[in-house]
């Protein structure tokens, strides 16, 4: 009854068999199997008085399920077409996604990121999707690239921020939108955003100790072993603060000449929020180098670390050996390694404590290095005061260079000398 018939998605197995269902009424019924794109075969009964009405409901059927299946096929097709797109994601959706593969770096072999990098970026993130977080990736123009950086230069009170903080959120905005055209999420090409000429720069002079205020900060540690030896230390080697806490006694070897030779190859990191341990990585190529001492510091350095050692007991060595700082000569009452922001705020509280508020300048650990830079450079060419701090000239010039005493004195002499006669 049903042979001959011909559908797009359906095969309708043979021509269907007719039967009796009711004598009495007349009733009738059709049997007929059938397949939807090749799938399990299927049975279908339809029931009607005549040979008609049975083979115009069973085609009536076929045709609805036909029109069904290509109804489901163009969905599917749309379905897939939709889901082959990029989605359109939001800034702030982007920014999780690259952050969490840049923060993934961290366990880099070769070249693992910080965390004080990743804490770093984590916050510009977090300031740039306060202003531009709910924008999808896709509206992120240069002009909203340029507004958004205007906006985060300015402090609720408006004042403005420091420029190295404005230039880490200017960078991380680059990266997220780089990030997501590199996804296809966006196809916009930022430039750099031009910063505020309003941003403070730090000066190099704010951050310089004079001999005088060096001399003024040994007098007021000098009852304070611990402080006393990391102030002449600093000031004689210009070690950065990781490097200084890295310092163990197997770092120094003795050479002729009363010199001695200092290996500089591992810093203190902060690994977690507050939790420092020393990794045999320093902060860039250069930083891994030879500095050379005095004997004399030598001893005091050593001398130091003995007497430390007479103080602890049982106890106390056996925290240095669960740490592993049985050789580092700087840790703090727990035998660990030191966190670099307790001993920040310590060493200023001591300070102040004891004098340093009498006087009108500040001191940070940090500002020695600015210090040797400084004055090393009246008796020995930038070049050698560069590798021995283990930087390039220009960060040297650029960042920890200041005219001393001394060299302003040269300056004004040198002045009169060259134009002595003409005025």
């Amino acid at each position: 009854m049903l042979l001959g018939l011909r559908y797009k998605n359906l095969d309708v197995i043979g021509g269907g068999s007719v039967y009796t269902i009711d004598e009495d009424k007349g009733t009738k019924g059709l049997a007929f199997y059938y397949k939807v794109n090749g799938s399990d075969k299927k049975r279908k009964v339809v029931t009607g008085h005549s040979d008609e009405e049975l083979r115009e409901k069973a085609i009536k059927f076929l045709d609805k399920l036909e029109s069904d299946c290509e109804l489901a096929i163009m969905a599917a097709q749309v379905a897939l077409a939709e889901a082959s797109k990029p989605k359109v994601l939001t800034f702030y959706e982007v920014g999780e996604k690259w952050f969490k593969e840049y923060s993934a770096k961290r366990n880099d072999r070769k070249k693992p990121i910080s965390y004080k990098s990743i804490e770093s970026r984590r916050l510009s993130l977090n300031k740039l999707d306060s202003v531009i977080g709910d924008l999808l990736i896709t509206d992120v123009t240069q002009e909203v690239a340029d507004s958004t950086v205007d906006k985060c230069s300015v402090k609720n009170n408006g004042t403005y921020y420091s420029k190295s903080y404005v230039t880490k959120l200017e960078q991380v905005l680059q990266l997220v939108v780089r990030y997501g055209r590199k996804l296809g999420y966006c196809d916009q090409v930022l430039e750099r955003v031009v910063l505020d000429d309003n941003l403070p720069i730090p000066n190099p002079d704010d951050r310089f100790l004079d001999r005088e205020q060096i001399e003024i900060i040994k007098k007021i540690v000098d009852n304070n072993p611990r402080y006393k030896i990391i102030v002449e230390v600093l000031s004689k080697t210009g070690l950065r603060q990781e490097e200084l806490f890295a310092l163990e006694t197997t770092d120094f070897t003795v050479q002729k000449n009363n010199r001695v030779a200092v290996k500089i190859d591992k810093t203190v990191v902060e690994e977690e929020d507050n939790e420092y341990n020393c990794i045999p990585r320093v902060k860039t190529y250069k930083s891994k180098r030879t500095i050379y001492v005095g004997y004399d510091l030598y001893e005091k350095i050593m001398e130091y670390h003995n007497w430390v050692l007479r103080q602890e007991g049982t106890y106390e060595r056996a925290l240095r050996e669960i740490n592993g700082t049985e050789n580092v000569i700087f840790v703090n009452k727990d035998k660990q390694y030191n966190n670099k922001k307790t001993f920040r705020r310590s060493f200023k509280l001591y300070l102040e404590r004891n004098g340093g508020k009498d006087y009108d300048f500040n001191a940070t650990l940090h500002m020695f290095r600015h210090s040797y830079a400084s004055l090393m450079a009246e008796k020995a060419p930038v070049e050698k005061v560069a590798k021995m701090l283990g930087d390039s000239q220009q960060t040297v010039y650029n960042n920890y260079y200041s005219l001393t005493e001394k060299d302003k004195d040269d300056i004004v002499d040198y002045t009169d000398e060259i134009y002595e006669g003409i005025f």
